[in-house]
């Protein structure tokens, strides 16, 4: 459904640039020397700068406020043609998969987030074939535009995140029809890692319930009785932070070749 409006008036306050102090800004880092160290299926998190990514961050209690899929050397053709229609500024490198509040799922380049603060989240023991099948599943969504025609769903990102209790903040981010919440980057990468049962939040473990013949049967046969079964949490409750407190993802820190020289480093003076 296309959005009336108030929503798309919605979505270019809650995604502008917000104004930053230069002297807080990171460096710009260098897209090959981070291209380098990833592989298709990290994760990247990005901290954001606006001002939607401030509650984002806020709510979650964490600097990560957005998540995007590199898909490197395995990024199908689809995934060129998306950036290069869009006109994307280095569409021809290494490119992410993402998906924004205002365009829905797309191909973007590396080198969109050269300005910001970055994670590299790694999944651990991801097979080349899950990790191929995850990029495939993702690539799929491409072009796929979300319902933003429900205002309510916009509004709770203008009223203010602190008065939000601590033990609702997470729910405070699904609030309402549901169809905006969608949108969210890592609901897009928790739905593409569920499709080869890739776990991303701990796994919660329960007891099965077995009948009373059942459990009689199992126990004279010297089976174990108890059985349990593993729940994932749903695709849309998952968070950018939760990539990084992952115990099956490992963070993997970019290159940093001016610490070799520590020593020789120019050092600013002046506080």
């Amino acid at each position: 459904m296309k959005a009336g409006p108030l929503s798309r008036w919605a979505l270019r306050a809650l995604t502008r640039p917000l104004a930053v102090d230069a002297r807080a800004a990171p460096p710009p880092w260098e897209c090959a020397s981070l291209s380098a160290c990833l592989r298709p299926a990290d994760v990247l998190l990005v901290e954001g700068n606006q001002r939607v990514s401030r509650v984002i961050s806020y709510l979650t209690i964490s600097p990560w406020s957005h998540a995007a899929l590199y898909v490197g050397d395995l990024a199908p053709e689809a995934c060129r043609d998306d950036a290069r229609r869009r006109q994307e500024e280095g569409w021809d490198g290494p490119l992410l998969l993402e998906a924004l509040a205002e365009e829905g799922v797309v191909a973007s380049p590396l080198a969109k987030y050269r300005r910001q603060h970055v994670r590299i989240c790694r999944p651990r023991a991801l097979s080349a074939e899950d990790r191929r099948a995850v990029i495939a599943y993702a690539a799929r969504q491409l072009g796929k535009l979300y319902d933003v025609d429900n205002i309510l769903d916009l509004a709770r990102y203008f009223l203010p995140a602190s008065l939000v209790p601590a033990r609702l903040r997470r729910d405070a981010l699904h609030f309402g029809a549901g169809k905006p919440t969608e949108v969210m980057c890592s609901s897009l990468l928790a739905a593409a890692f569920s499709s080869v049962s890739y776990p991303i939040l701990p796994l919660e473990a329960r007891l099965e319930r077995r009948s009373l013949v059942s459990r009689i049967t199992r126990k004279m046969l010297g089976r174990a009785s108890r059985v349990f079964r593993f729940k994932r949490a749903p695709a849309t409750l998952i968070v950018p932070r939760d990539f990084d407190q992952s115990p099956y993802f490992e963070i993997v820190k970019p290159p940093t070749p001016e610490v070799e020289r520590y020593r020789l480093l120019p050092w600013d003076p002046t506080p």
